[in-house]
């Protein structure tokens, strides 16, 4: 009886370490990898393009800039249309809307040549970032897409919505992520261009269409 009670209480007590000593393991660490899909690439000046018929460029502010609340830190992929996912160790340097706020500044006021307004009244561009992830089903694709509007302070000039879709190139798994980063960066780079191209168009049209100031009347001589 002696001999059972003891083995009895070593049983209880190997039990017991079990736990403690699943929690002592060394589990897998999880490093992360940081991407930017900043295209390094010098902004070439688009000459007159910008210039109304007066040839004076137009005044733009750049307002609001967000992203769709499921757009973070993480990367992320879509399985379907459907459902969404997100890759635990691809993250993102910054959040994904800064990314495009300087895309969209580069376009407009460096390339385009239009004039940033800072205060004052002037036409106003707010941009939200609908779509900044990657495409599983079929083949692989890296998918932006951007709804903005323009306004003048009374009416909406323009609204729209630009989708812009980007294939993966074919290579390894370890270079998997610098792929889907270059075809994101492509694909934003696209879609922020046929922004500025369409808003450029219509603060032209807009500025053409605008009547001409009065001469101020001279005294007339008695």
């Amino acid at each position: 009886m002696r001999c059972s009670s003891s083995a009895g209480r070593l049983l209880v007590l190997a039990l017991g370490l079990c736990p403690a000593c699943a929690l002592m393991s060394k589990g897998e660490v999880l490093s992360p990898r940081y991407f930017s899909p900043d295209l390094n690439e010098p902004t070439l000046r688009l000459a007159g393009n910008a210039a109304t018929a007066t040839g004076v460029a137009p005044e733009l502010r750049l307002g609001q800039v967000e992203a769709a609340s499921h757009l973070e830190e993480r990367i992320a992929y879509r399985p379907g249309e459907g459902e969404l996912g997100y890759y635990d160790s691809w993250r993102w340097t910054e959040p994904p809307q800064a990314y495009l706020r300087r895309a969209l500044a580069r376009e407009l006021f460096e390339r385009h040549s239009l004039v940033h307004v800072v205060s004052g009244a002037a036409p106003t561009l707010d941009v939200e970032l609908v779509s900044f992830e990657e495409l599983r089903q079929g083949t692989p694709a890296g998918r932006v897409e951007l709804r903005f509007s323009l306004s003048d302070g009374r009416r909406m000039l323009l609204e729209q919505t630009v989708r812009v879709e980007q294939p993966v190139a074919p290579g390894a798994a370890e270079d998997a992520a610098p792929r889907l980063t270059k075809a994101l960066s492509s694909a934003l780079a696209e879609a922020v261009a046929k922004v500025a191209g369409l808003v450029t168009t219509e603060l032209g049209l807009a500025a053409s269409q605008e009547p001409p100031a009065l001469a101020p009347k001279l005294p007339q001589p008695e």
